[in-house]
């Protein structure tokens, strides 16, 4: 079983997320504060990652991805998300393989996830 992490400052829409991902064939977890993140990512490394753009500003968005890509050495897919558009260059920043914007359309982000994974998934 695939498995995703979210990482948003709301914890509502990180739960939700969460709830969701599971009720379409996903393991996941949820993050509220990028701490608890990291210290996971310490013990276990998911295929995926969402993270949100906004998570303390976006200029920390590259200092958080610099660190999950160089400290933690992740190597999954990282999809961002946010309410503002992001450029092609702050995907590239990040390395990540998509942007999803908010509000969430739930279909369309499991198509993404679903295209990527290049598995099938429930939903």
């Amino acid at each position: 079983m695939k498995t995703i992490y979210i990482l948003d400052y709301d914890t509502d829409i990180a739960y939700a997320l969460c709830a969701w991902f599971r009720a379409n064939g996903l393991a996941a977890k949820h993050f509220s504060k990028l701490e608890q993140l990291f210290l996971q990512l310490q013990s276990q490394q998911p295929d995926y990652i969402i993270l949100d753009c906004l998570f303390g500003r976006i200029s920390l968005i590259s200092e958080i991805c610099h660190s999950l890509q160089h400290v933690f050495h992740y190597k999954g897919k990282i999809f961002l998300t946010s309410t503002s558009f992001i450029s092609a260059q702050e995907l590239k920043v990040c390395n990540a393989t998509a942007f999803i914007p908010k509000p969430f359309d739930f279909s369309k982000m499991l198509q993404v996830v679903h295209e990527i994974a290049g598995a099938s998934l429930v939903g």
